[in-house]
């Protein structure tokens, strides 16, 4: 799964050493050998308006090719990424999607709040959600577990490879070309964390039952932060479909996205990586929650316009 939603809902978790007012939360600076970087506020980060780079793009930076193999050799090797990056631009400037600034801001919960990320979301967030499913699964666990899907990746040739047992085949459609999820020993802020349908439904009843975060804090965090416009195609990745007209606006939140559909507020989001596609939204205006989990890298978007206007078209239909 894509794991924004998660790391977004960390900083404001209500605590006082999480609060946004803390300015070991606002800032991290990056010292390179021969300058420092100074990385911007944290809503910059959590908007992806920060100029850190993503999949692809040179900023990103990313070992695509790297393999890790203890949670130590991981951690290590995201230090050393984030600390070599780049800024595409101005912090505020402009927005584009960033999961080095997750990684960062994965960085910072870790830091601030004394703990592992990962042991944090499991201490307030599955714990508290019910989510007995959810976990982030070394790769040896990745292997041994029978439980968990494997990422099917497509391949040049029209094939499809396990991507957990062939470490040495790359994406082609999904995530940066190249890159293959199972070569990080466990996952990160930036992603690769482990969880079920029911498991996702769980969080989004929780996050409206102010069981993970205090009022003001679950208002933040369902709140649109800027208008975005559509994320461009991978280069070489297939073209998106034409947007549909029931699409009406579209803005970033802490971490998620907020489009406006048939008249109706969804906040949620989406990832891909090689051998896999998802896509969780929460639908504000009804009960509904929706789900998808794939392991094929396939474009979402078709099944995701059927799965909104299933939703949403009847209730447009009566307030006409």
């Amino acid at each position: 799964m894509c794991d924004n939603a998660l790391t977004a809902s960390h900083p404001t978790a209500g605590e006082d050493h999480l609060r946004g007012d803390n300015p070991r939360l606002c800032h991290l600076s990056f010292r390179r050998p021969s300058r420092p970087t100074v990385v911007g506020h944290a809503h910059e980060l959590l908007t992806h308006t920060a100029g850190m780079g993503g999949p692809s793009r040179p900023g990103e930076n990313n070992s695509a090719g790297r393999i890790t193999d203890s949670v130590e050799e991981r951690l290590a090797d995201l230090r050393q990424l984030t600390r070599r990056q780049r800024l595409e631009f101005a912090p505020g400037s402009r927005h584009a999607y960033s999961s080095i600034g997750m990684e960062v801001l994965g960085e910072i919960v870790a830091e601030v709040s004394g703990k592992s990320f990962v042991d944090y979301v499991q201490d307030h967030i599955f714990a508290p959600a019910r989510m007995t499913r959810s976990a982030y699964y070394t790769r040896p666990q990745w292997l041994d577990d029978k439980r968990i899907a494997h990422p099917y990746m497509y391949q040049s040739d029209g094939s499809r490879v396990d991507a957990v047992r062939n470490l040495d085949k790359g994406a082609v459609l999904g995530g940066a070309p190249g890159s293959n999820p199972a070569r990080a020993f466990i996952g990160s802020g930036g992603g690769s964390g482990f969880s079920t349908a029911p498991d996702l439904v769980r969080f989004a009843l929780a996050l409206q039952k102010g069981d993970l975060l205090d009022p003001a804090y679950t208002q933040l965090y369902t709140s649109a932060r800027i208008p975005v416009t559509p994320l461009p195609p991978l280069p070489g990745g297939p073209q998106p479909p034409p947007a549909d007209p029931a699409g009406q606006e579209a803005f970033q939140g802490y971490g998620v996205l907020m489009p406006i559909f048939n008249g109706q507020r969804i906040i949620g989001h989406g990832g891909g990586i090689g051998g896999g596609a998802t896509n969780w939204s929460v639908y504000l205006d009804s009960d509904w929650v929706g789900v998808i989990l794939s392991n094929y890298d396939l474009q979402l978007e078709p099944i995701i316009s059927k799965e909104r206007h299933a939703v949403t078209d009847r209730a447009a239909l009566r307030s006409r």
